[in-house]
C-alpha cells in the first residue's frame, strides 16, 4: 500500500470517545477527538458538570471554572487565571478601587480617591445638588438613589455651572469601569468603617479618606440631604443632614 495513502488515512481518522463524569449523579458529556489535538465537549446545558471543571468560552475569550453550583470566570486567555472575584477580600485593589464590602462573589468597591467635577478639576468640593424633594430616600441602594436624583435634577448646575454629585459619579468613567454611582447612607459607612478613617488594621484608610464630610445618595428633606463625617469621635453623629448647596468631598462606588 501507498505509504502516503496510509498517513492521509491516518490524519483524517476522527475518534469518537464518550467522557463519563460524576457529580450528584452520573452524567454523560459528549465528546470527540480529532487527532489535531481538539477536545470538543457538548455545551449541553441539561448535562450537569462536576465541581473543579474548567472550560474556555469562545465568545467571552475567557476561562471559567464549575464551584459545584455555577461557572466563576477566571480571567481572559493570556491573563491572571486566578482573577476570580470569590477569594477577594476587603481592601484588595479590584475593578478600578478598592474592595469594601464583599457577600461570596459579589462586593462593592470604592474609588480610590476624591472624585472631582470635570469641568472644575482644581475644585475637590462638590455641591448634592439643587432644593427639591427627590425619591432617593434608601439607606442602602445607592443605585436607586443616583438615577432617582438625576431624574429629578437632570441638567442642573449651579451659578458657577458645576454640576452635582450624583451625575458626576453617574458619568465617572475609569478604564472600562462607567457603572460608579452615589453611596448611600449605609453604604459610606461601610466604606469608611472598612476602608476608612475608621478601620483598624492592615485596611486602616487604604481608601485614602480624608477628614471632614462627605456626602451620600440618601435624600433628607427639600432643602438637605445625608452627609457622612469622617473625623471626630462618636459614631452616632456620623450622619448629619445639611443643606443641599453646601459643597463636600465625594467618592463614587460600583458593584462587582
Amino acid at each position: 500500500m501507498n505509504i502516503n495513502l496510509i498517513f492521509s488515512l491516518a490524519f483524517t481518522l476522527c475518534i469518537s470517545t464518550a467522557l463519563s463524569l460524576s457529580a450528584q449523579d452520573e452524567v454523560q458529556l459528549e465528546t470527540n477527538l480529532i487527532l489535531s489535538g481538539t477536545i470538543t465537549v457538548s455545551q449541553d446545558d441539561t448535562k450537569m458538570p462536576v465541581r473543579g471543571m474548567i472550560r474556555f468560552d469562545t465568545l467571552t475569550n475567557t476561562f471559567e471554572g464549575f464551584d459545584g453550583a455555577v461557572w466563576i470566570n477566571l480571567g481572559a486567555s493570556g491573563a491572571d487565571v486566578n482573577n476570580r472575584t470569590d477569594t477577594l477580600e476587603i481592601g484588595d485593589s479590584f475593578g478600578g478601587g478598592i474592595v469594601f464590602h464583599t457577600v461570596g462573589v459579589h462586593g462593592l468597591i470604592v474609588t480610590e480617591f476624591d472624585i472631582v467635577d470635570p469641568n472644575f478639576l482644581l475644585d475637590v468640593f462638590i455641591k448634592w445638588g439643587g432644593p427639591g424633594l427627590t425619591e432617593a430616600t434608601s439607606d442602602t441602594d445607592g443605585t436607586a438613589n443616583t438615577q432617582a436624583i438625576i431624574a429629578f435634577l437632570e441638567d442642573w448646575t449651579d451659578d458657577m455651572g458645576a454640576s452635582y454629585a450624583a451625575k458626576i459619579c453617574d458619568e465617572l468613567a475609569l478604564g472600562v469601569y462607567t457603572d460608579w454611582y452615589l453611596p448611600s447612607r449605609e453604604e459610606f459607612r461601610l466604606i469608611n468603617e472598612h476602608v476608612g478613617t475608621e478601620a483598624t488594621g492592615p485596611n486602616a484608610n487604604v481608601a485614602n479618606i480624608t477628614s471632614g464630610f462627605y456626602w451620600t445618595s440618601t435624600d433628607a428633606s427639600a432643602a438637605d440631604a445625608y452627609a457622612y463625617r469622617t473625623s471626630g469621635s462618636g459614631a452616632s453623629s456620623r450622619f448629619q443632614t445639611l443643606p443641599k448647596s453646601s459643597d463636600f468631598s465625594v467618592r463614587a462606588i460600583r458593584s462587582y
